[in-house]
């Protein structure tokens, strides 16, 4: 993955307090404590096709484990509303070994006992009825299994990586 890409991370909710230039966010991506305390700068985009702008901005992250935070902009700056805020690859924070990003495995062939997958994206379920939501991944397989090509929505949870190769673990349990 191109390493000045910018990646969704959070988007603004509404503006906080009308003293200041102050509006709240969420963080997409988890704890707001990890991923926004040390930027100075952030990208923000409508979702129009006019290119995402960078913003010089304060950050405040709130004490509590939470994925909201605030941005305090200069003078009388007003984002879009409901803008999301973009980072560039190359500004994430290091993960663990094991650990890896979605942006980061898409395109990439992942072996398992099937055959080899494509991951072609990811996203979010959410269980209407309890609220939970899971990242899921969609999947395709590289070469027909059984006679036929696969395309299969699977938990992100079963995508592992070791040393530098990813596979699936228990991916019988998505194709029956």
């Amino acid at each position: 993955m191109d390493s000045h890409k910018l990646i969704p991370i959070a988007k603004i909710i509404k503006k906080h307090t009308f003293k200041e230039n102050k509006w709240k966010a969420v963080s997409l991506s988890g704890l707001a404590s990890i991923w926004f305390e040390n930027l100075s700068a952030i990208y923000l985009s409508d979702g129009n096709k006019d290119a995402p702008v960078k913003v010089p901005v304060k950050i405040e992250v709130p004490l509590s484990h939470s994925e909201e935070f605030f941005l305090l902009f200069e003078g009388t700056y007003a984002p879009p509303e409901k803008a999301e805020i973009l980072v560039p690859r190359s500004e994430f924070p290091p993960l663990p070994e094991s650990e890896f990003y979605l942006c980061d495995v898409i395109g990439t062939i992942a072996s398992s006992k099937l055959g080899d997958f494509k991951v072609i994206s990811y996203f979010e379920n959410a269980d209407p009825k309890s609220g939970l939501s899971a990242l899921s991944l969609l999947i395709e397989s590289v070469s027909p299994i059984a006679g036929k090509a696969l395309k299969l929505e699977v938990p992100a949870s079963i995508l592992k990586r070791k040393d530098n190769s990813w596979s699936f673990e228990d991916i019988e349990l998505w194709t029956g």
